[in-house]
């Protein structure tokens, strides 16, 4: 065999193995798209939610929430592909998440999907009033639930401010009215 030849066969072994390793390669999956997070009315709680992402054969999607915009986070649940949707239950009040997807599929995992954020907020009465108790000497306090169905307990503050809280006189009530018979003439 002429010395062309073995160079041209060497050549095409090379380029024919470059061709199978570049064909046998992954595309990276689009991410999720239209990412959500809702904080659930009164409780601890947010939920997560995207559409599919374009890309075909996802195997997985993850989940990342950080409490900074500028960071990534950490994961937090990994979902099949069919469930589009995560409640996370590990967050506070007044604490704002940001929540980012990615789509997983082949072993390949996409950009971070867009940012999504909420924050839990604690529910607070509704409707407050406050009566005489019909003794000049009592004060009746009701209120209404800020949401049917949700096992709330309130606590009750005293203040002649109205930019202050004041001492709480009552703790975890379950009831929607409280009597405050501790005033000073």
């Amino acid at each position: 065999m002429s010395t062309f030849n073995k160079i041209f066969i060497l050549l095409f072994i090379t380029v024919f193995l470059i061709g199978i390793d570049l064909a046998s390669a992954q595309e990276a999956p689009e991410p999720p798209v239209n990412v959500a997070a809702v904080a659930v009315d009164g409780l601890e709680q947010i939920k997560v939610s995207w559409d599919a992402s374009p890309s075909e054969d996802i195997t997985f999607y993850h989940i990342y929430r950080s409490t900074s915009l500028i960071t990534v986070g950490s994961v937090i649940n990994i979902n099949n592909p069919e469930s589009l949707s995560f409640t996370d239950t590990d967050v506070q009040y007044k604490t704002t998440y940001y929540y980012r997807v990615t789509s997983e599929s082949a072993a390949e995992q996409s950009d971070y999907s867009e940012v999504a954020s909420a924050k839990p907020l604690m529910l607070v009465p509704i409707n407050v009033q406050v009566q005489d108790a019909g003794n000049n000497k009592d004060v009746r306090i009701t209120w209404d639930k800020p949401v049917e169905g949700l096992l709330l307990w309130y606590d009750v503050y005293r203040s002649t401010n109205t930019k202050v809280n004041g001492p709480k006189i009552a703790a975890k009530i379950r009831e929607t009215e409280f009597t405050d018979d501790d005033l000073d003439d």
